[in-house]
């Protein structure tokens, strides 16, 4: 998914990621310059839970700007690693102004299984709303929304579907949070006419 991102490239034959690999991309949102970090991390058994479990890992986690967290729409299993990694970040560090974006990754697999199961020839083009909505993916979208009050995305890596949206909707999730988090403090500052600046930086974990 970040390598579709980074490179608008996906490699034909599936390579799990096995260490930390650093993206660097820049992203124009809102006729401004955003320049996104991207730390693309293997399957995590556990969140850091302090700075000496963070530093024997190795990895800065517990500093990041925003969070996507990623399973299989295809594996809803899956999602439970998710919600145990959601918990133990929330009470790893402070999370206030810190989004997180929970995305529902390979969408191809699901359109795929529909297509085979129908005998069509042509799926069309990959569409949430095309397929059926089983209830495990309602529930989970619910879950997400409604009591974890967190955004919730599906896409396709395979197709770059969504891709583009995704990193644009989790920086405009920065921004927004960020000066949120301004207008909060600016009475406490003698800074006038303050503005956003045009370049921001986001480290994404």
């Amino acid at each position: 998914m970040f390598q579709q991102f980074a490179t608008n490239i996906f490699p034909e034959e599936y390579c799990a990621t096995v260490r930390p690999v650093v993206h660097s991309q820049t992203v124009m949102l809102d006729n401004r310059v955003y320049q996104l970090k991207i730390l693309d991390l293997p399957p995590l058994t556990s969140f850091p839970q302090n700075s000496l479990e963070e530093w024997n890992s190795g990895v800065s986690l517990r500093s990041a700007s925003a969070y996507l967290l990623v399973y299989d729409a295809s594996n809803l299993d899956s999602f439970q690693h998710v919600k145990t990694l959601k918990e133990q970040i929330y009470e790893s560090r402070d999370m206030h102004n810190v989004p997180v974006l929970i995305v529902a990754n390979k969408f191809d697999l699901i359109a795929s299984t529909v297509t085979s199961s129908t005998n069509s020839s042509s799926s069309g083009p990959l569409s949430s709303a095309s397929l059926p909505e089983s209830r495990e993916r309602r529930d989970i979208c619910s879950m997400v929304r409604k009591q974890w009050k967190l955004a919730h995305m599906e896409c396709s890596a395979k197709n770059n579907w969504r891709i583009v949206a995704l990193f644009k909707e989790v920086t405009r999730l920065c921004d927004i949070l960020e000066n949120s988090h301004a207008k909060e403090n600016i009475h406490l500052s003698h800074i006038e006419n303050f503005h956003p600046l045009h370049r921001q930086k986001c480290a994404i974990s």
